[in-house]
């Protein structure tokens, strides 16, 4: 209670860019100037489209294309909304998983160590089942490979000894 965490991720793959944390409760349109500062600077490139929620509206001094049901869309932007969901889902992991949910350290910087070790958490959670997945994959072709040599050399033993 009393802080509120503004998240900056990338759609297509969920990591995230930036997480602050911000005393009291501020309004949400007050914080996204901030939050993609921070990912701009964190990432070194500019941020072209983001996809928010309709607390997010109102006037804005980013560069960037803000995105939200408020207003009239064309189909790429719904596209993108739709995909702001996946958003919702990770907060809810982030929570979950990585314990954003109760903070217990003390103060204004232990919110904001806790948030980013949180961020920090969940990228290094996706880049985790990334590689399983990469090994896992590797494996299985590296078994049916061998399976599938073994079963040529048992052929060509047995087309040996009928010969």
């Amino acid at each position: 209670f009393g802080t509120k965490v503004g998240i900056v991720c990338s759609q297509k793959e969920g990591f995230v860019l930036g997480i602050r944390s911000y005393p009291g409760n501020p309004y949400d349109g007050h914080t996204l100037d901030d939050g993609l500062q921070q990912a701009e600077t964190i990432t070194g490139a500019a941020v072209k489209t983001a996809a928010v929620d309709l607390g997010h509206r109102g006037k804005h001094s980013t560069q960037a294309e803000i995105i939200h049901r408020g207003k009239k869309l064309s189909k790429g932007q719904k596209k993108r909304l739709r995909r702001r969901c996946m958003i919702e889902a990770m907060i809810g992991h982030m929570k979950n998983d990585g314990l954003l949910d109760r903070c217990h350290l003390q103060g204004l910087l232990g919110d904001a160590i806790h948030a980013l070790l949180c961020g920090i958490g969940h990228n290094l959670r996706l880049l985790y089942n990334f590689c399983a997945e990469k090994l896992r994959r590797l494996l299985f072709m590296l078994l049916k490979a061998v399976k599938n040599g073994l079963i040529w050399v048992q052929r060509a033993m047995n087309e040996y000894q009928l010969t």
